[in-house]
């Protein structure tokens, strides 16, 4: 696939890793690379949970680990106060006889989509 070839190698692990759910090897990777492609493309809470489920969190420096795992901990901390603000104004608009739809991200979380709300 010609467009597969036009990205960088950090780039073709975010896409395999994250939907292919492959192990990879750190060690090839330029982590510095990887980790400013991930923040760009706003999924650095779901590398973190990812490299925490396949183990591969402990091929990482602590520094980094720690990095990750603080932003992880801040996706999940706003993602559970937008859970809360989704019910309330679910409930006022329900209230109220609104019919309402949610969009984006706040559709996605509100229908639990993702096993885990702070990826």
């Amino acid at each position: 696939m010609e467009v597969y070839n036009n990205i960088s190698y950090e780039e073709r692990i975010i896409i395999n890793f994250i939907f292919k759910d492959l192990s990879i090897c750190l060690k090839k990777v330029n982590l510095e690379k990887l980790i400013k492609t991930t923040s760009k493309h706003l999924l650095l809470p779901l590398l973190y949970s990812k490299l925490k489920k396949t183990k591969l969190i402990n091929e990482l420096p602590k520094e980094l680990v720690d990095y990750l795992k603080n932003i992880y901990k801040i996706n999940l901390k706003r993602n559970q106060e937008l859970i809360k603000e989704l019910k309330i104004i679910s409930t006022w608009f329900n209230e109220n006889k609104i019919n309402f739809v949610f969009l984006k991200g706040s559709a996605l979380i509100a229908s639990e989509v993702f096993e885990n709300i702070g990826e």
